[in-house]
């Protein structure tokens, strides 16, 4: 079978489980590169590995429901901070929030599926990170259900999350922080 025309439908036979493929979205350490889609075999650990030059570990982010991979020893090896994954994980974890980063390149993909394998990476992810233009910061605090913004608007994603992470750390009343894509 032709590779590029059996992808798809490769997707969804478990017997073939080598030949999956997901989506996910590449995080470079160095901001002057862009982040990028890539499809990746869901057990090739060797492509995991190559994407963020070593071994690989994992951090669960939510809402939503997805994972972020990093270099496991990326500190010890002085690798650059990767801002723009830092704050995706602050951001949709707040175990981490202000407490670690992340170094080196990343990526990120889906939630794992009932057999523990990793999924596609998010539509929301896709649509915040690579194709939207335009952003509003919202918070929710510890005292109310809801989730309240302002009139700012953001030109990218990454000083949104920025902006957003900052009001919840000089704001001891924030909860949670997220950011939303204009319509």
């Amino acid at each position: 079978m032709d590779r590029d025309q059996g992808e798809d439908e490769l997707r969804g036979i478990p017997e073939r489980g080598e030949a999956l493929k997901i989506r996910s979205i590449v995080i470079p350490a160095d901001e002057e590169q862009p982040l990028r889609r890539e499809g990746i075999g869901v057990t090739n650990l060797a492509q995991y590995q190559g994407l963020v030059g070593g071994n690989i570990e994992a951090a669960d982010l939510h809402d939503p429901a997805s994972s972020i991979y990093f270099n496991e020893e990326g500190k010890l090896l002085h690798l650059p901070l990767n801002r723009r994954a830092t704050f995706l994980l602050w951001a949709h974890n707040q175990r981490f929030r202000y407490e670690d980063i992340v170094v080196g390149d990343a990526f990120l993909v889906g939630a794992v599926d009932r057999a523990g394998r990793d999924t596609d990476v998010p539509d929301e992810f896709v649509t915040r990170l690579l194709e939207a233009s335009r952003f509003r910061t919202e918070i929710q605090t510890h005292d109310e259900p809801g989730w309240y913004g302002n009139s700012l608007r953001f030109d990218n994603w990454v000083e949104a999350y920025r902006h957003v992470l900052q009001l919840g750390q000089r704001w001891r009343r924030v909860k949670d922080v997220r950011i939303v894509p204009e319509q």
